[in-house]
Formats: C-alpha cells, structure tokens, sequence
C-alpha cells in the first residue's frame, strides 16, 4: 500500500475545504461496500423473516412483560406502531390480537417463540457480518446472550418505559419528535456490539444517526403513502396489511444494512484512498487464460457438432501459442479429464460444458490453491486460519458456480 496514496487520504482529511469531497470519497465506499455484499438480497431475505417471526417476538416480550411486570404490552405495541415502518394500526391491532391468545399456550409453546426470536437474531447477525466483512468468530454463549439483550430483554425495557411514558399524559407527538434521538442511539449500540468485529464507537453512531433518521423518514414516508395504496387489497385481499409491511420492512432493512456499510467506511476512512487504487493489467497472458481459451474452443465445436474434434491448427490460433505449448497445454487437460484426443492432432470435451466449471480449469494447471493455513495455537493463528478458509471458499464458490457453457454464452 503506497505510503504516498495514504498520506494523500490524511492530507483530505484535514483541510476542511475537503470535507465534502472526502464525504463523497466515504459514500461511495459505503455503497460499493453495501452492493459487494449484496446488501438489496439480505435485506429482501430479512424482510421475510421478519413477517414470519413477528409474532413468536410479539408474544415473547409481551408474555415477559405481563409475568415479570405485570404490564400488558401496550408500551411495546407503541414502540412498533410510531417506529415501525408498515406497521398499521390494523396490522398491529391483529398482531396484539394474536399476542393475547398467546398468554394461554403452553410453556413448550412460549419457549418456541424464544427460540425463534433468538433465531432471528443469528440471521440478523448473520447479514450485518456479511455487510461489515468479518470473519471473526464469536463463542455461542455470548451469541446466545447478546440476542437475548437486543431481541428480548431491549423490547422489554423499551416497552415499561413507553407505557411509563404515557402514563404521565405525554401526548405522542413529543415521542415521536424525540423520536430520532432515542433511534440513534439504539442504532448506535446495535452498530456497535452486533458486529463480531471491534466497531469504534464514533463510526457506530454516525451510522446510527443515519439509520435513526433513515428509519423515521421511512415511517412518515409510508404513513403518508399508504393511503395512496388503499385498492392494495383487491388484489391481495386480507393480506394487503403484511404485504405493505414486508415492503416497508425491507426498505428499513436496506437502510439499517446501508448503516454497516457506512459505520465501516468512516472507521477505515484513512485506508480509503489507498483501497481505490485502480487494478493492474498482466504484462502477459496466464496458464490458465491459455487454458480458458483453449477450453472455450473445445465448448465452440461440442456446441455444434459434439462428436467434432477440433484440429491442432485452430488451438493454436485459439490460444496464440506455438504447437509445442499448444501440445503441453492439451495434455495437462487430458490429464486433468477435461479433454480427451480423438487422433494425434485433435481434441474435444471430455465432457458437456455445463458439465465443467472454471475452478476445474484452474486446478488442471495449479491453480485456485488455498493459501496454506498457520499451524498455531494462538489467538492469531486461529483468526488467519478462519479468513484464509473464508477468502478460499468465496473463490472457490465463484469459479465452481461457473461453467464453460456460461462463459461462452452467459445468460441474459
């Protein structure tokens, strides 16, 4: 990493006259960010999830409310219907509804709805490390007792200070209009302790900032827009309620998994320059760009007649080699039983194309070889031996998620 390109980032960082550039700079960061880690896909998959485990959450803090506080939820019910985007008030009346049943079900029954509510947090989990990057491992008590804070016993708290709030006569037009502080802040704590990566607490909150008032724009923006959506249940009937809520939800998943995104490029905001620099073409050809073309010439001829053979004379200007390498390139594929040879002079697929993923081509002449894990005991091993697995799985799931026929003909 060039220490000019780092000294050039440290130098925008502080001339204030820059301060807009570089907050451009650490946007586009965040989005590339957000994007690489197919941040819109998460966020859809957690919408879902969060339809469905609605109601076990629902009837877990309700139930704890009630027994530990005697408190009927309303404080909770509150929270979601001025917080929560989508959250109507019939949505919201039909899930109280079903809550109240709930208090009569078994304690088998009530335990599942835990367990559940816990389950989403590891799912939730699951995305904001994706987002953020990280590898690091997380032992499965603290897991464990994390989603319980932020799941359970969060809710809860919020829930008694809610319906404390509104015992005292505050009309709902101040909560709301404290609404995004109070928003920040638990977005922040979220930014801060989720990760299982050492979030600083400035990037944490600057996120948490952007969730917070992302999230109560979302709300106002869906309250003033459902009304425009009221033929919504024609076509969906009953349903319409959960339909506009997945919608709303996966908005705020979206900006909730944009806020990983944007707390990771303001704490590494002094490596962004440096992490931009523009890649570097190869001064010449590869083995395995050689074997590609060779193999994608093969994929030509199987496509139009697969009992051809292709002639040494049309490798050759396939890949610009001389007939020796050309020769030496062909044999390591037989070797490999990617190809087979018909006569002396030419060769086919051993196999259908779709048959044959690029991974198989780069291992054919040694390469996608897993970089070799320390052997340690320590912390540190550990770490480097749990990312090498990871980088090496990544790659190896791209390569082998492609096939000679997808990279001849990709679909459209």
């Amino acid at each position: 990493m060039p220490c000019r390109t780092i000294t050039r980032g440290l130098t925008l960082l502080r001339t204030p006259r820059n301060v807009l550039s570089f907050s451009r700079v650490v946007l586009a960061r965040a989005f590339r960010g957000f994007h690489d880690a197919r941040g819109f896909d998460l966020a859809s998959s957690l919408a879902f999830s969060s339809l469905l485990s609605f109601v076990p959450l629902s009837a877990a803090v309700t139930i704890l409310t009630s027994t530990l506080f005697g408190d009927s939820g309303t404080g909770f019910f509150r929270i979601i219907r001025a917080f929560v985007p989508g959250a109507s008030r019939e949505l919201v009346n039909s899930i109280r509804l079903l809550t109240e049943r709930a208090h009569g079900l078994s304690a088998v029954v009530s335990i599942l709805f835990l367990v559940t509510s816990v389950e989403m947090f590891f799912v939730v989990e699951g995305a904001v490390n994706a987002v953020w990057g990280t590898t690091k491992g997380r032992s499965i008590l603290r897991r464990i007792g994390l989603a319980l804070v932020v799941i359970i016993l969060g809710p809860v708290g919020a829930g008694i200070v809610m319906s404390l709030v509104l015992e005292t006569g505050a009309p709902i037009s101040e909560i709301r209009f404290s609404g995004a502080i109070l928003a920040t802040a638990a977005f922040g704590l979220l930014y801060r302790f989720v990760p299982r990566s050492h979030v600083r607490w400035g990037p944490a909150f600057v996120a948490g900032g952007f969730a917070g008032t992302s999230m109560l724009l979302l709300r106002y923006g869906f309250a003033r827009g459902v009304g425009a959506l009221q033929n919504i249940n024609k076509v969906y009937g009953s349903i319409s309620f959960a339909v506009i809520f997945v919608l709303a939800i996966g908005f705020a998943w979206g900006l909730i998994l944009f806020g990983v995104a944007l707390g990771h490029a303001v704490q590494f905001r002094k490596e962004l320059l440096a992490h931009d620099e523009p890649e570097q073409e190869a001064k010449s050809r590869d083995v395995h760009d050689d074997a590609v073309a060779l193999l994608l010439r093969l994929t030509a001829v199987w496509l139009g007649d697969r009992k051809a053979s292709v002639p040494l004379d049309e490798l050759v200007a396939a890949a610009g080699l001389p007939e020796p390498e050309t020769k030496a390139r062909m044999k390591k594929l037989c070797a490999a039983e990617l190809a087979v040879q018909a006569t002396k002079t030419t060769w086919r697929l051993a196999r259908p194309p779709e048959e044959i993923s690029l991974y198989a081509a780069a291992r054919a002449f040694g390469g996608a070889i897993p970089r070799p894990v320390p052997a340690g005991d320590d912390e540190t091993s550990a770490s480097l031996r749990r990312l090498y697995r990871q980088v090496a799985l990544e790659e190896r799931s791209v390569l082998q998620g492609i096939s000679l026929r997808d990279l001849y003909q990709p679909r459209v």
